[in-house]
Formats: C-alpha cells, sequence, structure tokens
C-alpha cells in the first residue's frame, strides 16, 4: 500500500513539473489541466484523484475554483492543486508558480512567508 501511495504522488509530482515546463505567457487554464491529467493518464493511473484546481491569477485566491477556462498572463501566478489515483491511492499536491518563469518582488514575498510557515510547522 505504500508503495502504491508512493507511485501516485511520484506521478503526480512529475506531471506538476511538466505543467511548470509548458507553462507560458497566454496559456489557458485548461491546457494546463490537461498537461496535467494527460500524464495521470499515460502513467497508467485510473485518472485524477479529484478535479484539479488551475486558476492563474484573480482565480488562485479563489478556494476550489474549478472552471479552469481564463488565460494566464505574464505577471500573474498560476496555482494547481491536482493528484493522480493508484489502484485506490490518491495524492494531492499544490503548488504556485508565476508564469514568467520569475517572480516579482512582492510574489517573492508571499512565497517565502508561505514556505518559512511550512518549514516553521513541520520542525
Amino acid at each position: 500500500e505504500i508503495e502504491q501511495m508512493r507511485h501516485s504522488a511520484i506521478i503526480s509530482s512529475k506531471a506538476h513539473e511538466l505543467a511548470m515546463r509548458y507553462t507560458k505567457n497566454e496559456i489557458m487554464e485548461y491546457q494546463l489541466q490537461s498537461i496535467i491529467e494527460s500524464f495521470f493518464t499515460y502513467a497508467g493511473t485510473s485518472g485524477w484523484s479529484y478535479p484539479s484546481i488551475v486558476g492563474c491569477g484573480e482565480n488562485a485566491t479563489i478556494l476550489h475554483y474549478t472552471v479552469n477556462s481564463d488565460q494566464c498572463n505574464d505577471g500573474e501566478v498560476v496555482l494547481i492543486d491536482a493528484g493522480s489515483e493508484f489502484r485506490g491511492y490518491s495524492a494531492d499536491i499544490t503548488r504556485s508558480w508565476p508564469i514568467s518563469g520569475k517572480f516579482t518582488d512582492a510574489q517573492k514575498e508571499i512565497y517565502n512567508l508561505v514556505l518559512d510557515s511550512q518549514i516553521a510547522a513541520s520542525n
């Protein structure tokens, strides 16, 4: 069971990395969703654990946003919450990154505050 959970998490992580690699100005939220969910299928999982959340800009601040229909633009951050399911075991990964590939100073400050909080909570 641990190996199945680990496998689901590895596939989910690789799907997020693939979406990061293809993120660019003017990509649509649903295109990023498609990259992630297609990789789940490609990797042999049974699909997604829950409806994927892909929100750019203000949509990234909406709890459980699943419309995934807007365009992503430079200067915005995308939030993706998506996980695969493998043999009944699910992964749940949430990540945020800048569309342009580089955080603005304000975005970097917020990102680091969240990161510092996570590190403090895990100690």
